[in-house]
């Protein structure tokens, strides 16, 4: 996926992918954009850390940098300048 080295993990629904991929976050139906690095990835969801203390809306939509796909999500939490995003549909691998 992307390209990224598997990250073995306990627990999770799908493996996380580490990484340190610039990223685009714009909110679906509002007017809030930030750059971002993805710090890890999964086919159900990724972790960003913000570049700018502004909290972003409940739904984004995300474009790593050197990719054209969009993916689309809910924000599920927050905490320092990082979000945790659960993707709208799983990446395809």
């Amino acid at each position: 996926m992307f390209g990224f080295k598997r990250k073995k993990t306990l627990d999770r629904e799908s493996e996380r992918f580490p990484t340190f991929q610039g990223a685009e976050v714009y909110g679906t139906n509002s007017k809030f954009r930030c750059s971002a690095v993805v710090r890890d990835i999964s086919e159900t969801g990724a972790r960003l850390r913000l570049t700018n203390n502004e909290v972003p809306p409940e739904h984004v939509t995300i474009r790593v940098t050197g990719y054209d796909d969009k993916m689309t999500g809910k924000v599920c939490w927050r905490n320092d300048g990082e979000i945790g995003i659960q993707f709208d549909e799983k990446l395809k691998g």
